[in-house]
């Protein structure tokens, strides 16, 4: 069983410190996302070819907020089992949002690799758009693994957490 988040944090502020990771984490994601449909200059950037798979984006990232506001309130003002159970649960569904946003990005990365190919190759005169969009591709790749890695550490902390509020430790 995990005792520490992160290897050296004890479980209570580590807790609350993944919540506060998440929360920032979702607020990030709204704003940048916020910011780019509201702007009348249009980066180029993968998400600029589906403004729906913004919008879910925004939506998905706005309940992990939601959730890791509840897990804030849980851990600082309601420490008891039942809530800490029910904020359990709701780690697991953050981690299935997170690691769904993670494959949907990539996703959307390799379903329109003609367009970001053709928007690139007739904005750049280097012509090396085929290997800066593979970078691109690989680094999306890693930073979906590492993200979702990350979350599933965050959900085991958390639902440990939970079970020593529950067994009275």
């Amino acid at each position: 069983m995990i005792t520490k988040c992160c290897f050296c944090i004890p479980l209570r502020p580590g807790v609350a410190l993944l919540s506060l990771l998440w929360l920032f984490g979702g607020v990030s994601v709204i704003v940048k996302f916020s910011l780019d449909l509201a702007s009348p200059v249009k980066i180029k950037n993968m998400f600029t070819y589906s403004i729906i798979c913004i919008i879910i984006f925004m939506i998905t990232y706005g309940l992990t907020m939601i959730g890791a506001a509840f897990g804030l309130y849980v851990i600082t003002c309601a420490n008891e089992p039942k809530w800490m159970s029910i904020y359990s649960k709701i780690a697991y569904v953050i981690l299935g949002i997170i690691i769904a946003g993670n494959i949907a990005a990539i996703t959307v990365f390799v379903e329109y690799k003609s367009k970001i190919l053709d928007s690139c190759y007739g904005n750049n005169t280097s012509n090396n758009c085929d290997q800066e969009y593979n970078n691109y591709l690989a680094i999306a790749i890693g930073s979906a693994i590492f993200s979702s890695i990350l979350s599933v550490h965050f959900a085991l902390v958390i639902t440990a957490h939970s079970h020593k509020i529950n067994d009275g430790v």
